[in-house]
């Protein structure tokens, strides 16, 4: 008996109305068009489709009539097999949100597919940037490395660079993410990735740790008030002053330019920055 467990919302560009009228499942559908689909495909997976009753896949084609529809390979190792850019099926699912083929491989392998793509990539970065939350959550249930990096990227900071606030704050809660986790020269960790797209909300998340380093400084020795600062003037006030009332050392401290944020305000003539920092 076939089971189709769930299907891909955009197999193809068109954005049109989907009509199901007719099941196939060959090994490969009639039509001289099935190579223009786009890679939606793994080896752990076997594929179905669905076409509207028209004579030749192609028509079905150019008209937005076809879905493809999924389900898992039989065999206890095939979740485990990957494609040629190292993905396994979980990789697959998370990146195309479906949840409900995740939340299937993930009660046969568990954390045994936490594993990087040939970016380093894990699930859980897949999760946290492109994925959705129920998908996070899995993931997070099933004790998936939540401070592993991939090229100075942690899940934490995928999730703030996409200006997710409901899965930062999973990732800080459930997923006990370390808020200062090193990151790269340039970006040293996601609060200061988060002062440089002056997200508030994610800001405070973050500053909702006391030991959080906020005069933490990138390789051009730039804090996060130097950043915000740089890149959003006076729309930047909240988080200036949301991180002026934890900053320690970084009201005074030195850009590779010679300039405090103060200092930098004056100088970008960013009048209420000024102000805020000449409050007592």
């Amino acid at each position: 008996m076939r089971f189709v467990i769930t299907l891909i919302r955009k197999a193809w560009k068109k954005k049109h109305r989907l009509r199901y009228l007719e099941v196939f499942l060959p090994d490969k559908p009639p039509g001289r068009d099935w190579d223009s689909f786009p890679d939606l495909l793994h080896p752990a997976l076997k594929t179905y489709y669905v076409k509207s009753l028209v004579r030749d896949l192609s028509e079905s084609l150019e008209g937005g009539d076809v879905e493809i529809r999924i389900d898992i390979n039989p065999g206890n190792n095939a979740v485990g097999e990957k494609d040629d850019m190292k993905e396994n099926a979980l990789h697959w699912a998370i990146w195309r949100k479906d949840d409900d083929i995740a939340e299937r491989i993930l009660s046969m392998s568990g954390s045994a597919l936490d594993e990087g793509n040939i970016a380093g990539r894990t699930p859980l970065h897949l999760a946290s940037g492109r994925g959705t939350l129920k998908s996070l959550q899995l993931l997070l249930a099933h004790g998936f490395d939540v401070d592993r990096r991939s090229y100075g990227e942690t899940p934490l900071s995928e999730a703030v660079r996409r200006r997710d606030a409901a899965k930062v704050a999973l990732l800080l809660t459930e997923g006990r993410a370390t808020p200062d986790l090193h990151l790269d020269e340039d970006t040293p960790t996601a609060l200061w990735v988060a002062a440089s797209i002056n997200d508030m909300t994610i800001v405070n998340s973050l500053l909702a740790y006391p030991a959080v380093n906020v005069d933490v400084q990138n390789i051009e020795q730039k804090t996060p008030l130097h950043v915000v600062i740089e890149r959003h003037g006076d729309k930047g006030l909240e988080v200036v002053r949301a991180l002026r009332t934890r900053a320690v050392a970084s009201l005074g401290m030195k850009d590779n330019s010679g300039l405090t944020p103060l200092s930098l305000a004056e100088a970008q003539g960013y009048s209420q920055v000024v102000q805020e920092f000449r409050k007592p």
